[in-house]
């Protein structure tokens, strides 16, 4: 059985920070890497803590998130009420939400609410 040097954050950390800008989710991302589950926990716990990144065993409650859009010129989504729409929410944590179909301004603040 050949041996193989472990992995250093040197290694995983741009890994790491591809996911974040990959939109997939997590699972994807990490079989797409060739990684197990315990390595891609370990070493996103270990970038988001080094990077001053909010990690899962903070209280979400504590803090306050502001939400910003992406683009100002888009118009309100209640003259969409009634349409099929997709949209797309990054929460703090880093999740990412896409959502397809007939949405209100309530079922969206609901989902905006989740975190």
């Amino acid at each position: 059985m050949k041996k193989t040097d472990p992995l250093r954050s040197e290694n995983a950390y741009p890994v790491i920070a591809r996911y974040f800008k990959s939109g997939l989710c997590p699972h994807e991302f990490y079989k797409k890497e060739g990684w197990s589950d315990n390595q891609f926990s370990y070493w996103k716990k270990g970038y988001m803590l080094d990077h001053n990144m909010q990690t899962e065993n903070h209280d979400p409650k504590s803090q306050f998130h502001p939400i910003t859009e992406a683009d100002t010129s888009q118009p309100n989504l209640s003259e969409y009420s009634g349409q099929t729409i997709q949209i797309e929410i990054e929460y703090p944590n880093g999740v990412l939400l896409r959502v397809e179909g007939k949405l209100n301004d309530s079922r969206i603040a609901g989902l905006i609410q989740l975190y």
